[in-house]
């Protein structure tokens, strides 16, 4: 398992017990922080918008359709006219983001190389909309057959006499193949030409990193943690250098007192940005921390009573979004890891 040794001692005022937070063992490792009051009222969400974002959030990732796709990238262009609190923004925003990212069959355009050895094929970018010729250029992804035609009816072909060949793709792969390093590639733009287009540029960057990181993270523990209550055996060297190195970590703080489960011997870590998000709306913003695991071992070893290490969320936010209104207090599945064997 994850070894988190040799850490600079830190302030051991986040290292308190909190025994209100609820754990549900039975329930494949679900957690919640329903014991908790929020600190102060939080105005309303768009019912609508936030019951639509919590269930496209909740999709498996084989489940989602085209169609869900389309939804959220409508939810995402209306954003700016909700007039919603930055934080319940937030929330449906990183909630479409995991669906958009997580979907498996986007299509994108890639031409055939002939003058190359192998006859390669390459992805076909559209410019960036403030970009002139050779600056940078966006990856574009149609969401079904449909507009991939007319995108590259358009004029999309990367040549005139070039053979485009129809490409299927994660959103997780699309950034992880094309969006790293300092070539040529900004960012993403989902069903260009569409009424639903969507882009997301050199801006959003460092988001679209967290993602990418967050949802491998997540694939690698459903398969090498599962629902083990208390897993033994060390984990892969990949799951370890993305836990230890590239997923934002984040844990909820009430005054003095460090989120636990119900037994107190795990910390409850949020390992994705819409767990975070979900947390500072139902509990306030400052209570929820970005923290490396160095930083939760050192809080660990301070810490009273009994620790055997983290409860880690794993995937979406699970709790069915009420249309009462009301604050909406989330709860994940875990996974369990220890701190050191």
């Amino acid at each position: 398992m994850v070894r988190l040794r040799h850490v600079q001692p830190l302030s051991q005022a986040c290292t308190v017990r909190l025994a209100n937070i609820h754990h549900r063992p039975n329930s494949n490792n679900l957690c919640t922080f329903s014991a908790i009051r929020p600190v102060f009222t939080q105005v309303p969400a768009s019912a609508l918008e936030m019951h639509q974002a919590n269930e496209l959030a909740r999709k498996p990732p084989s489940e989602i359709s085209s169609t869900d796709t389309r939804k959220a990238l409508q939810l995402m262009r209306s954003l700016p006219k909700l007039l919603l609190p930055a934080q319940q923004l937030s929330i449906i925003g990183q909630q479409v983001l995991r669906l958009l990212l997580s979907y498996r069959n986007w299509y994108v355009p890639r031409v055939v190389r002939g003058d190359l050895p192998g006859n390669p094929l390459w992805s076909v970018g559209v410019p960036t909309p403030s970009g002139g010729p050779g600056g940078g250029q966006l990856l574009p992804l149609t969401s079904d057959a449909d507009a991939f035609q007319r995108l590259t009816d358009g004029g999309v072909r990367g040549g005139a006499d070039a053979t485009v060949v129809k490409a299927s793709i994660s959103g997780v792969d699309a950034i992880r193949e094309h969006l790293h390093g300092q070539g040529r590639w900004e960012g993403l733009t989902f069903n260009p030409g569409e009424e639903d287009e969507f882009v997301l540029d050199k801006d959003q960057l460092l988001q679209l990193h967290m993602w990418e990181a967050t949802l491998r993270c997540e694939a690698l523990m459903s398969l090498e943690l599962g629902d083990s209550p208390e897993p033994t055996q060390p984990v892969s060297d990949e799951l370890a250098d993305l836990l230890l190195g590239q997923v934002k970590l984040c844990f909820v703080q009430l005054g003095q007192d460090l989120a636990r489960d119900k037994d107190g011997h795990h910390i409850i870590t949020l390992t994705s940005n819409d767990a975070a998000a979900l947390c500072a709306n139902a509990y306030g913003g400052k209570m929820v921390r970005p923290v490396t695991p160095q930083q939760l071992l050192t809080m660990a070893d301070g810490a009273e009573g009994a620790f055997t290490g983290y409860a880690l969320t794993l995937g979406p936010d699970v709790a069915p979004f009420s249309d009462a209104g009301g604050t909406h207090i989330p709860f994940w599945r875990t996974c369990n890891v220890p701190a050191e064997l």
